[in-house]
């Protein structure tokens, strides 16, 4: 588990790991899933996500960080999720 003043070290390139069983969101097919294994990554980018509006319908999104993957989708994982190698 992170804490949000982490993200500062979460700069482009930095290794983090993704554990088994993270939810994952992304561009990829059904855009949606939880990690079979445990990723080891290098960040493209953090987020610092937004909250929910249900005046209007939007759904909030956590604070995050996105790397490449396969095939050139992108992959997102809740930053409290993740682990600084």
């Amino acid at each position: 588990m992170l804490d949000v003043c982490v993200m500062s070290e979460l700069k482009r390139g930095t290794k983090v790991r993704i554990p088994k069983g993270t939810y994952i969101w992304g561009t990829f097919a059904g855009h949606e899933k939880l990690a079979g294994r445990t990723y080891t990554v290098s960040v493209f980018d953090s987020s610092p996500g937004y909250p929910a509006d249900e005046r209007y319908g939007i759904k909030g999104l956590p604070e995050h960080v996105t790397w490449p993957g396969a095939g050139g989708y992108w992959h997102n994982a809740a930053l409290a999720d993740v682990e600084v190698l």
